[in-house]
């Protein structure tokens, strides 16, 4: 899909909607894959609020564009949060949709890890919180727990970033995303 970046803005804003999308999405299950190791790293929490923090402005815009969709056309926005057929190369999609299995094969393998509790540091020691009742826990499986939830937001991050981005691209194919979309 080749898109004149000379286009109207609600085009070039749905284009740049779609690219940060797709890049936060891409750093979600990035970060989901490098923990998948058996000498993963645990990168700090900030990254993971950061990335799961974008999703709010992402669904806000995302809302409110399949307002605007409906209203101008009639039709139902529904249609365009589809991510079958894409509205890219399918090839594309397949290997999209194999890194999106792999994430929650991850993510589910690593819901155990959490069932005990949020994963807590006091000191030198290292304790799971299940609801206020503290259960002392090796350093490893702290760690697990800690790579848990970090798996567990990231993924979901990746699930609606990824909606978010196949949205934006399907408003700029299906011509809704220009100026006079009401008269498509």
């Amino acid at each position: 899909m080749v898109v004149d970046m000379s286009a109207d803005p609600r085009e070039r804003s749905a284009i740049g909607w779609a690219v940060a999308d797709g890049l936060l999405a891409a750093s979600a299950i990035g970060l989901v894959l490098v923990t998948a190791g058996a000498d993963h790293p645990l990168y700090p929490t900030a990254v993971t609020f950061i990335i799961f923090s974008s999703i709010f402005p992402v669904h806000i815009r995302t809302v409110f564009a399949a307002l605007r969709v409906k209203r101008e056309t009639g039709e139902s926005a529904a249609v365009l949060a589809h991510p079958w057929p894409p509205p890219f190369d399918k090839r594309l999609a397949y290997a999209v949709l194999a890194v999106y299995r792999a994430v929650a094969v991850l993510v589910f393998m690593s819901l155990p890890s959490i069932a005990g509790g949020q994963p807590e540091k006091h000191g030198d020691r290292y304790y799971l919180d299940d609801h206020g009742s503290l259960t002392r826990v090796s350093k490893a499986k702290y760690y697990a727990g800690e790579i848990g939830v970090d798996r567990l937001f990231l993924g979901l991050s990746a699930v609606f970033l990824g909606v978010g981005s196949v949205f934006n691209l399907r408003l700029v194919k299906d011509g809704y995303a220009a100026e006079d979309a009401d008269q498509a």
